[in-house]
């Protein structure tokens, strides 16, 4: 069994797997991946995901406000893997109700080049996890482009996010 992290080996060992059975190969830093020259544009938070209640945005979204209060230029933006059409709805209504629609914007589905020039220019990455996903490939991304990571306590990415040392590690529900 090839995983990407100590995680999985726990994981498969839980179901019986030997160890001398499972080998960890982890995800290369992409080499085409490299920062852009210049200040990034301040103030701004990157999510890329599905938009599912699992991703987390629903958390990134009602800690907007906190995040406004010390930081009022704030914005977000959120490339969309897919969605939940129930779900973003809920999203849509949750950032009209506390009166911040105007501080997110939905830039749907981009192609990679597009999502990497995004990247290189945001200020922050935020991956709100809510469940024990394996390593996201946003976070290497995000690493290659020295981008501070704000990002959920949960499945594998501890293992990768070192709080206070080179991202910001978080609840999943916080």
């Amino acid at each position: 069994f090839i995983v990407l992290s100590k995680a999985w080996v726990d994981l498969l060992e839980q179901y019986g797997v030997k160890r001398e059975k499972i080998a960890i190969v982890p995800l290369p830093v992409f080499e085409n991946l490299t920062p852009e020259s210049g200040q990034p544009e301040a103030d701004s938070i990157l999510f890329v995901g599905w938009i599912y209640p699992h991703k987390g945005l629903h958390i990134l979204i009602k800690a907007l406000p906190l995040i406004l209060k010390e930081v009022p230029e704030a914005r977000l933006y959120v490339v969309e893997s897919g969605a939940q059409k129930q779900y973003k709805n809920e999203i849509i209504k949750t950032l009209q109700d506390l009166k911040i629609e105007d501080k997110v914007t939905f830039l749907g589905k981009l192609p990679n080049d597009q999502v990497k020039a995004r990247l290189s220019r945001v200020r922050v990455v935020a991956v709100p996890e809510q469940w024990g996903i394996a390593w996201p490939t946003l976070l290497t991304e995000a690493m290659a482009c020295a981008k501070p990571v704000v990002a959920s306590r949960i499945g594998d990415i501890p293992e990768f996010i070192k709080d206070n040392e080179n991202g910001f590690l978080v609840d999943p529900q916080d």
